[in-house]
């Protein structure tokens, strides 16, 4: 990742600290990175293999998913929409890129 990602989230000073599970942090900094046009690729040679079930509450995780998502500037929060659901939309943030 950028450093200019992580730079521009403690810039908006994007709060991470109360959500302990973690759910669309990796979304965030995603939308950060198309925002401000950087590429985002994903490499297929490292992945995660999670075992059957889990060992944390999904319940509470979904909680604070959407209260970490409400805290989310609306800038943010369209980019996170076009990669959760409409990924054409993407293509808006690479129109006249450098």
């Amino acid at each position: 990742m950028y450093k200019d990602i992580i730079n521009e989230a403690i810039k908006r000073e994007i709060n991470f600290a109360p959500f302990k599970m973690g759910w669309s942090f990796d979304i965030v900094y995603t939308a950060l990175s198309f925002i401000l046009k950087r590429p985002v690729v994903r490499d297929y040679n490292f992945t995660i293999q999670h075992p059957p079930g889990t060992n944390y509450s999904k319940d509470q995780a979904e909680r604070e998913m959407h209260q970490f998502y409400q805290t989310l500037s609306p800038d943010v929060k369209e980019a996170f929409s076009y990669i959760k659901g409409n990924p054409i939309g993407l293509l808006k943030y690479y129109k006249n890129a450098p």
